[in-house]
């Protein structure tokens, strides 16, 4: 009896493998042919997929909002750039914050608050900063940029709440602070 069942067994289960060797067989020369159909296929597009992101309300465009990004001259908008390009100008700032001091910066982002390390590394009285936090198209990467409202405000009560939208337009400049230089706009407003 017991030879009977592993015979059994046995053939089954060789029963099995040349049942899936048909299989593999074709689906070998399907791969075969679709490795060799690349010159039939249509080119793969250069440019990222249009997103179906809502689009914002219409606005007619002021005379500031028409000037191109240019690093070279004295007015940067990011408002009116993509997702993507912000994200990209953002980061130009912060690697080359030298050729942008002194210009004016106007941004759209989220809102956020934050606290300065110390020159040893602690937060033991590094101070408050609010930045203006750019995201990329696909919002896992974000860059921010700190900000310094132009006169006397009170947090929380004169700014807006974490995480909200804002638009800040300030003078681009590299601050020291307890010997850490960063990147900010002073003379900041809400816009």
């Amino acid at each position: 009896m017991k030879r009977f069942v592993c015979l059994l067994l046995s053939l089954l289960t060789l029963g099995g493998l040349t049942a899936c060797a048909g299989q593999t067989t074709e689906a070998t020369e399907e791969t075969v042919l679709s490795a060799a159909a690349p010159a039939e296929t249509a080119p793969l597009p250069t440019q990222p997929p249009e997103t179906t992101e809502p689009e914002e309300e219409t606005t007619v465009p002021t005379e500031e909002a028409t000037q191109p990004v240019n690093p070279s001259g004295g007015f940067v908008d990011l408002t009116t750039l993509s997702s993507t390009m912000v994200y990209a100008e953002v980061f130009a700032m912060t690697s080359s914050p030298e050729e942008y001091v002194g210009k004016t910066i106007k941004m759209r982002g989220m809102f956020s608050k934050g606290q300065l390390y110390a020159a040893d590394g602690s937060l033991a009285d590094g101070g408050t900063v609010f930045a203006c936090i750019i995201q990329d198209a696909t919002a896992c990467c974000a860059q921010g940029i700190p900000f310094d409202l132009a006169g006397d405000y009170e947090y929380p009560q004169d700014y807006p709440e974490l995480g909200a939208e804002i638009t800040v337009e300030g003078t681009f400049e590299i601050h020291e602070q307890s010997g850490v230089e960063f990147c900010r706009l002073r003379d900041a407003a809400f816009v």
